[in-house]
Order: C-alpha cells, then structure tokens, then sequence
C-alpha cells in the first residue's frame, strides 16, 4: 500500500503534497468504489493505474447516482402533489 502511494505520489506530485495524501484520496476512491458496487478483490479497481484520474471517474459515477436518487424522488413528490390537485379540482 505504501509502495502504491509513494508511485502514485510521483505520477501526480503537482496533484499531491505527499504520499499521506494519496492514502487519503485513495481512501475516499475505496469508499467510491464500495458505493459502486465495483469489484475490489479486482487489483485493476483497488489499485488504478493513475488514482487522480480513477478518483475522478468515480465521484462523477457516484454524482449521477445521486441524481438518478433525486430524480426519483422528485418524480414520487411529483406525482403525489399532481394527485392531490387534481382532487381539489373535483
């Protein structure tokens, strides 16, 4: 883990401030993934070729699965009020 942090550190040292900081982000790409649902016995999701770029592809995934949520419960809140206007209007 630690070998990982210190390569991803030199592969993106304008990115990071140190290595700890790459263990940080990779923390929070863990986390990510286990939203997702990915494969982490999978070594090519628990250790990315380049973590800025996985990290980044993640938190756009996780964002369109929140609005997919959002949507969803919009849509429910949409048609419960659309219901009871129509109620009203009788």
């Amino acid at each position: 883990m630690f070998n990982y942090a210190q390569k991803q550190f030199e592969l993106s040292s304008k990115h990071y401030a140190s290595p700890s900081q790459v263990l940080v982000t990779w923390s929070d790409y863990i986390g990510d993934c286990q939203k997702l649902e990915l494969n982490l016995d999978d070594e090519v999701v628990l250790y990315p070729k380049n973590l800025k770029k996985a990290h980044a592809r993640t938190i756009k995934l996780i964002k369109i699965k929140n609005d997919e949520v959002a949507n969803l419960k919009i849509q429910k809140r949409y048609e419960n009020l659309n219901t009871w206007c129509l109620n009203r209007m009788d």
